[in-house]
């Protein structure tokens, strides 16, 4: 059986050597043959791949016939790919087990409009006038804006009002004062960009008082079932007020809740994320006419113990734990593929061909 890994530029560019040697670990343990290809590797005449297999401890290229079914380990939106049409032609003609979600503001909406799961959101709503800004500020007093289709803290920006005409604003790890004036001209340019959000800021802070959120990382087994890879939590240097980008310090998430709540609490904390992750999850997974196959869920944890939800990701990056996360991922993704192309062997090609299916799950617990 084989089965393509796939990035647009190339897998070996841009995954991880771990993820790399799991891949070819797991596929061979699970009597599955795995190629990797990028886009240039393509043939859409013949219908072939120039693919690298992995065969008797080296690396080969090989002229292989188009795979069952893709793990898309590409993560990026068609207008930020080099050949977006290729690209679209390439999933109608194989099955991909990887699908990218709506942006941030979409996927707030969907969740809002389902009406099951609102009292875990944020008020959010799009920048696009002053107005908006200045409601928000003056109501709240400490504002997050964000990029609706970026990940890993990219274009974040916290803004505090000191005074009337006193504002802070902190990107990353860098912080600047601006009077009414300025900010208004940096508020203006933002919205000009025209794909920002704009939420209070959430006061998610450990017991001495450090920005951090939860991370849960999902995926599918081979029953198709939703089980969770990890739970960390991501916590930013003292006077941070953002916790998602690099160099935060990443804990993992029973330990980290034990240490900041005390073991009673940290237990109920701990259950409660695990199962809000699983509903959530399958709730995102129901928006669409394809089956979801990794997801992580962040949470923020308020002063008062409520728990928020900050957004989903697909093909969440590992960067801590990483040998045992991807290990684990390895075996997960594997073993769903494996099930998924044989589930799809069983139907001629022009039943399966340019369409998406939808696993059904209803004999799992989640």
């Amino acid at each position: 059986m084989l089965i393509g890994v796939y990035n647009h530029e190339h897998p070996f560019k841009v995954l991880n050597q771990y993820r790399i040697n799991f891949y070819v670990k797991e596929a061979a343990e699970q009597n599955v043959e795995l190629c990797f290809f990028g886009i240039d590797d393509v043939d859409f005449d013949s219908k072939t791949i120039m693919g690298d297999i992995h065969e008797e401890g080296r690396w080969i290229k090989k002229k292989l016939p188009f795979p069952l079914l893709m793990i898309n380990e590409s993560n990026r939106s068609l207008d930020k790919l080099r050949e977006p049409k290729k690209e679209m032609k390439l999933k109608q003609e194989i099955h991909t087990t990887s699908h990218l979600i709506d942006d941030k503001l979409t996927i707030y909406k969907k969740i809002q409009e389902a009406n099951q799961f609102e009292y875990l959101l944020i008020p959010t709503i799009q920048l696009t006038r002053l107005s908006d800004f200045n409601e928000m500020i003056n109501n709240y007093k400490k504002v997050i804006l964000k990029p609706a289709n970026e990940s890993k803290g990219n274009g974040i920006i916290v803004v505090t009002q000191k005074q009337k005409s006193q504002y802070i604003f902190q990107e990353q790890t860098i912080t600047t004062r601006h009077d009414l004036k300025a900010t208004n001209k940096i508020i203006l340019n933002v919205i000009r960009k025209g794909n920002y959000i704009i939420q209070p800021f959430i006061y998610s802070n450990t017991s001495d008082g450090k920005t951090f959120h939860i991370r849960v990382h999902l995926a599918r087994n081979a029953k198709a079932q939703w089980i969770i890879l990890k739970m960390i939590a991501d916590i930013a240097e003292h006077g941070i007020d953002i916790s998602n980008y690099k160099g935060v310090v990443t804990l993992e998430g029973e330990k980290f809740l034990i240490e900041n709540y005390g073991k009673d609490t940290a237990t109920k904390l701990y259950s409660k994320l695990e199962n809000l992750a699983f509903q959530l999850t399958k709730h995102i997974d129901s928006f669409y006419p394809y089956s979801l196959n990794e997801l992580a869920i962040d949470f923020g944890i308020d002063q008062n113990e409520m728990i928020w939800f900050f957004e989903g990701n697909t093909g969440p990056e590992i960067i801590a734990f990483q040998e045992k996360r991807e290990q684990e991922r390895a075996y997960h993704i594997i073993s769903y593929s494996k099930m998924l192309a044989e589930t799809l062997a069983k139907y001629p090609i022009e039943q399966r061909k340019g369409k998406h299916f939808k696993i059904n799950t209803d004999n799992s617990k989640y």
